[in-house]
């Protein structure tokens, strides 16, 4: 019976975490796709009920709150929304590609393909362009606002628009007065991503450090957590490119890293073998070759987060993919499909990401250099 308790509380937080990564397209905008994410639902959910049932009043007067409080959550994103466009219409404009704009419980995220980051002018252009649109709606709702004393839906828009606009300019990365330091430093560190964005991390701490304590007492603390999440966030970017700029240099070094030689290779062993034989082979080895690839990218983000020192990474990195290597060789191959099956059936993306960072550290644990 515990048994059977501990495996549906399984499947349920298994479904909670991907219910929650997960993402719901609501709209296409310019050719944007606008997506809400299942995380943002359930804090809505969460936030408006919690709202209801804490209040002290009657049901009728429970209910009115929250509905007040759920109205106040969809003026604020309705700001957020335009606020993202004008990222991803200015990075359009400049040669780049928006994969899509989605809402989290935190702010809206515009996912921005390209290196626009290595070149610092069009960082600064497409940081500031999301406060320039909040402060261009709130001149024009300051001048929707009746002369009326009691409170009305265009005094919450001018005034969520223009905090959106002055607290995204704030330098803490990866907030776009964040992203404009970080252009600054990569200019000042000659054109290095890296350092630039290490430098602008630094500044983003010891401002953090500062605003924080001040946001809790003298604003709000739902603020300075939002303030914390941001720095939080900040720290998995510079990851994230310590990450691409390992990979490269990862791939240079790895006997993995020629993915075409890999599949012409594929392709030679194919007509090899009998005809009958052949399909059920290329299949299995793009599956295969479509997994360890994962795997490579997982291995090297994993490193980006433990490591600073580059050549220390590539170290670790190059000892978790032998270890890889000698995994496979020793397991069978029934039990190696089974094994497999279990990673790549597993969805969304980001909890089959997260499962094979469990096998790198477990399996492939690379030993204290």
């Amino acid at each position: 019976m515990k048994n059977l308790i501990y495996f549906l509380l399984g499947c349920c937080a298994l479904w909670f975490l991907k219910f929650a990564l997960g993402k719901l397209t609501i709209a296409t905008i310019c050719g944007i796709p606008l997506k809400i994410s299942g995380a943002f639902i359930l804090f809505l959910g969460l936030l408006v009920g919690a709202t209801y049932l804490q209040h002290d009043g009657t049901a009728a007067e429970a209910l009115q709150h929250a509905r007040f409080v759920l109205a106040i959550i969809i003026v604020a994103y309705l700001c957020v929304i335009p606020h993202e466009y004008g990222h991803a219409l200015t990075a359009k404009r400049l040669g780049y590609k928006t994969k899509d704009i989605t809402l989290w419980p935190y702010a809206g995220l515009a996912s921005i393909e390209g290196e626009w980051h290595k070149n610092p002018k069009h960082e600064i252009l497409i940081g500031i362009a999301g406060p320039g649109v909040n402060f261009f709606m709130g001149s024009i709702f300051i001048w929707c606002i009746p002369n009326d004393p009691e409170p009305n839906v265009w005094i919450y828009f001018f005034v969520f628009s223009f905090l959106l606009g002055c607290f995204n300019l704030l330098p803490l990365y990866p907030m776009d007065g964040g992203r404009v330091v970080r252009a600054i430093c990569v200019m000042r560190r000659g054109g290095d991503v890296l350092r630039g964005t290490s430098d602008a991390q630094i500044i983003t701490t010891v401002g953090a450090c500062i605003l924080c304590p001040l946001v809790w007492v003298y604003w709000s603390p739902v603020v300075a957590i939002i303030l914390l999440c941001v720095v939080m966030f900040g720290r998995g970017e510079v990851n994230a490119i310590r990450g691409k700029i390992y990979e490269e240099e990862a791939r240079e070094r790895s006997p993995f890293a020629k993915e075409d030689e890999i599949l012409d290779a594929y392709k030679k062993k194919a007509e090899e073998l009998p005809e009958s034989e052949r399909e059920e082979y290329l299949r299995k080895m793009e599956k295969f070759h479509r997994w360890m690839t994962e795997v490579f990218t997982v291995n090297v983000q994993l490193a980006a987060k433990e490591f600073d020192d580059k050549e220390v990474a590539l170290k670790v990195i190059n000892q978790r993919w032998n270890n890889c290597v000698k995994f496979l060789c020793v397991v069978d191959e029934k039990s190696w499909w089974e094994f497999y099956d279990d990673f790549i059936n597993v969805e969304p993306k980001g909890v089959r990401l997260i499962a094979i960072e469990r096998f790198l550290k477990g399996i492939c644990y690379a030993p204290k250099l």
